[in-house]
């Protein structure tokens, strides 16, 4: 029987200024496997998680309107043997006024 496999990503968005969670950021979560698109958002203390499927590979594209950069990120499930926690923490920079 083979093994059930369990692949999370989980991570908080962070100011890199103050070092403070934000709330609302924009998560675009894309799965490639099944070329589908969908949007999240971080809750009240800036965190967000999702389950991943085997062998599969992701990107997610992170925004927020009162912040200057965009942080994007691949992960990926392919030739994975044991579960695993991704940890996808990204900082943001304030838009400059």
């Amino acid at each position: 029987m083979k093994k059930q496999l369990k692949f999370t990503i989980e991570g908080t968005a962070f100011d890199e200024y103050t070092g403070l969670p934000i709330s609302d950021v924009k998560i675009m979560f894309k799965d490639k496997c099944a070329n589908t698109e969908e949007s999240y958002y971080t809750n009240a203390f800036g965190r967000y998680t999702f389950n991943l499927s085997e062998n599969c590979c992701y990107e997610l594209i992170m925004t927020h309107p009162s912040y200057s950069n965009s942080v994007v990120a691949d992960y990926c499930t392919k030739g994975l043997l044991e579960s695993k926690v991704f940890l996808g923490n990204a900082y943001f920079q304030i838009k400059e006024k």
